[in-house]
């Protein structure tokens, strides 16, 4: 078992100290929204439908949001007459559906003055209003309100179409090393790795240059420039390129996780030094007993290899030779965390946030198989800091509603054949999502039970169409889990990461973090949450299967998936 360790703040002080260890690296942003909630400007207008939003004209910039799965979506650009830029967005992530659009104004130094953004996306209202009278910044969005001194700091929009970014990122490529800081807080720099690539597209070859933004979120943000250092595009789970671009998606993904590859695995030797590897004593600390659903004061805890080796009341164990001593009075020390539903691939960098919160294994409902072999044959090298996980693959069927970096199907025999691939990449399981025709799922579940040891879960696919046969499928609870997939989108932590700070700071607020559930027992489903109290029920969204048995524990965090 591994621990994790927490100062006492009192109350609910476990879910609080999870959450501000995540956030500490971004705590002068914490505060700034803290106080701009405060300084909340009137109410804005209720939201348009989507024919009130612009409609781009002919001769319109053209962007289009895809994965390998399919194509999800649109952005444009365009100049209005007026000399206001002008964004509009349209997708349908899965059936999540997003349409907004963005006009900015630019005074003489070419600063944003204004900033309108209408339309809703799968969270609801996406109007943000954000002004500058006589120096002063006053904006408000659907979480947070304020105002303050603009000086020579930018505003960071919380939504908005993604390729509003390219305005961002050509005022960090003008600022250079210096970078900007920003509203309501933070500041961000832009980097330029060394090496060029030449892609090709409908208007011939294009030498594009990898660069990555610190300051957006909790980790770099991968963006693409041309030769000329202008904003080309992003790439990741989805991939927001020029129109015709589409096919250099994987590539450009590919390339870019090759190059953050170098970054983690050198943060990951300086972690993983030989002095790091000594034995750990944490005496006279309050220890959380996960299965008793209890604290217990004034324990003793001896880490060895990697494992608990002892445990017992302070001051009574004996420390080999050259073991580090950690004082624990005021402090808590409680098991790591299982993430019941945490997506990986594409981002290295969460899988280390993660560890360093205190999660230390998971379960993945839904990955690439290249990056889950990626993932492990790098952790088992020493190269990347990342939580011990069991991975699974989607299978859907193709359609534009498909899973992005799902194995995608058109037939029975074809959702067979990726059941095989599945279990012949030595990878957990496979999950049939929500587009799959009910048909195909028996007899690939049928394939998947006949090479496992048993089938250990599968709940609820889609329901069957007017006329089709629903397949008879073995089910644990069948309530379909709204939780979405986290995946690497292409506004990926300026606006991922501005949501995450803000709504986070939010549920600090009111008190609704949550965390550390204690394990239910054999077979059960309920799970209790010990920061709040509240009983929270978990289900599978789709159908999974697993091969054979596993130690995971039938649990899962609850806190949102943004």
């Amino acid at each position: 078992m591994t621990w994790s360790l927490a100062a006492d703040r009192g109350g609910t002080h476990t879910a609080s100290n999870i959450f501000w260890g995540y956030a500490m690296s971004s705590l002068r942003l914490l505060c700034v929204v803290l106080l701009a909630s405060a300084a909340a400007s009137p109410a804005l207008a209720a939201p348009i439908t989507k024919d009130q939003l612009m409609v781009p004209p002919a001769g319109a910039r053209h962007f289009t949001i895809s994965s390998t799965a399919a194509k999800h979506g649109d952005v444009w650009s365009w100049t209005m007459p007026d000399g206001r830029t002008a964004y509009r967005m349209s997708m349908s992530l899965r059936g999540w559906i997003t349409e907004t659009d963005e006009t900015i104004t630019t005074g003489r130094d070419g600063q944003p003055t204004r900033i309108a953004i209408r339309g809703f996306t799968d969270e609801g209202d996406a109007t943000e209003d954000y002004n500058v009278v006589n120096g002063i910044a006053t904006w408000k969005t659907a979480v947070d309100a304020g105002s303050a001194p603009i000086g020579a700091k930018r505003y960071n929009s919380y939504g908005g179409p993604w390729l509003a970014t390219e305005r961002e990122v050509a005022a960090l490529v003008a600022a250079g090393s210096t970078g900007i800081d920003l509203l309501p807080g933070g500041h961000a720099t832009l980097h330029i790795e060394g090496d060029s690539f030449i892609i090709r597209g409908p208007a011939g070859p294009k030498t594009l240059r990898l660069a990555f933004v610190d300051g957006w979120g909790f980790s770099p943000s991968a963006v693409w420039l041309d030769q000329d250092n202008r904003y080309f595009g992003s790439a990741g789970s989805t991939s927001l390129l020029p129109a015709g671009f589409e096919a250099a998606g994987p590539k450009l993904k590919e390339l870019q996780e090759q190059a953050e590859a170098v970054k983690v695995r050198e943060l990951a030797h300086r972690f993983l030094a030989p002095a790091n590897r000594a034995p750990t004593l944490f005496d006279h600390v309050k220890l959380f007993d996960s299965v008793a659903g209890q604290y217990l004061p004034d324990r003793a805890v001896l880490v060895a290899n990697g494992k608990v080796a002892a445990v017992g009341a302070g001051g009574t164990l004996r420390a080999p030779v050259g073991t580090r001593l950690i004082d624990g009075r005021g402090k808590t020390l409680l098991p790591g965390l299982w993430d019941s539903h945490r997506h990986v691939g594409g981002d290295d960098y969460n899988l280390i946030q993660n560890l360093s919160t205190g999660m230390t294994n998971y379960r993945s409902p839904g990955s690439l198989i290249e990056e889950a072999h990626s993932i492990y044959t790098r952790r088992a090298a020493g190269d990347l800091l990342a939580p011990d996980g069991k991975i699974s693959v989607i299978i859907d069927r193709k359609d534009p509603l498909a899973a992005q970096g799902a194995l995608t199907v058109s037939s029975a025999a074809e959702a067979i054949a990726a059941v095989d691939k599945i279990k012949a990449a030595g990878l957990w399981g496979a999950k049939f999502y929500t587009s799959m025709t009910p048909a195909w799922i028996a007899p690939a579940a049928a394939e998947a039970h006949r090479r496992s040891e048993r089938l250990q879960r599968v709940g609820r696919a889609r329901e069957a169409r007017p006329g089709e046969r629903r397949p008879r499928v073995l089910s644990q609870g069948g309530r379909r889990d709204r939780q979405r997939q986290r995946v690497r989108d292409v506004r990926p932590r300026r606006q991922r990461g501005r949501r995450r700070h803000r709504s986070a700071v939010r549920r600090h607020q009111g008190g609704r973090l949550r965390g550390l559930p204690v394990p239910p027992r054999e077979g059960q489903r309920v799970h209790r949450l010990a920061a709040n109290g509240a009983d929270a029920v978990r289900s599978p969204e789709v159908a999974l299967v697993t091969w054979g048995a596993s130690s995971l524990p039938c649990r899962s965090r609850s806190a949102p998936r943004r």
